[in-house]
């Protein structure tokens, strides 16, 4: 597990480490941040964010940090 705000490996690390094929290494990265785990910037990596559940509004995520 990874704390907030820390990049996860990138596509070679991740077919490295778990011996993925690029394509499912990069399709990890898309439905992370599809399920809201992680944000990817382009040129920077992904990094790993404050969820937001769908019984919980948004606002409410912003006060708490």
């Amino acid at each position: 597990m990874y704390p907030l705000g820390r990049a996860v490996p990138d596509v070679d690390r991740l077919m490295q480490e778990f011996g993925l094929a690029q394509g499912t290494a990069r399709k990890t990265l898309v439905l992370l941040a599809e399920m809201g785990y992680v944000r990817t910037v382009v040129g920077k990596g992904s990094f790993v964010i404050e969820r937001k559940t769908e019984d919980q509004p948004a606002e409410a995520n912003e006060a708490d940090g």
